[in-house]
């Protein structure tokens, strides 16, 4: 999974909740007010943060809502953007999770 960027602990993780593969949606970057809304509306599983007057995140992994669809992010090198990787079951259940970080995402390409 390394080629993906996704740890392969995180496919494992995912893995022990659910019952398939993964199927993995890279979308574009997004800001970090997108990763703390994401962290606040969600539960968050894991992150590798720093503290310095809040919370730098380095990356981490949230399960959206009450389905078992994981997002693990990661920090941008010398930039507050991060990459998001969607693993999921049903690819078709993660529409209104794509349209709602559709307001946080940069102006860059993948």
């Amino acid at each position: 999974m390394e080629e993906n960027n996704i740890p392969e602990h995180v496919v494992n993780q995912f893995l022990n909740k659910n019952s398939s593969y993964p199927n993995i949606v890279r979308t574009r970057n997004i800001t970090l007010d997108g990763i703390n809304v994401l962290i606040e509306k969600n539960n968050l599983e894991w992150t590798n943060s720093i503290y310095d007057k809040g919370y730098i995140y380095i990356e981490g992994l949230v399960v959206w809502g009450k389905s078992k669809t994981f997002l693990y992010f990661k920090k941008n090198e010398n930039e507050f953007t991060y990459k998001i990787h969607i693993l999921t079951e049903d690819i078709s259940k993660i529409d209104m999770l794509l349209i709602g970080l559709n307001k946080y995402y940069t102006i860059d390409k993948i």
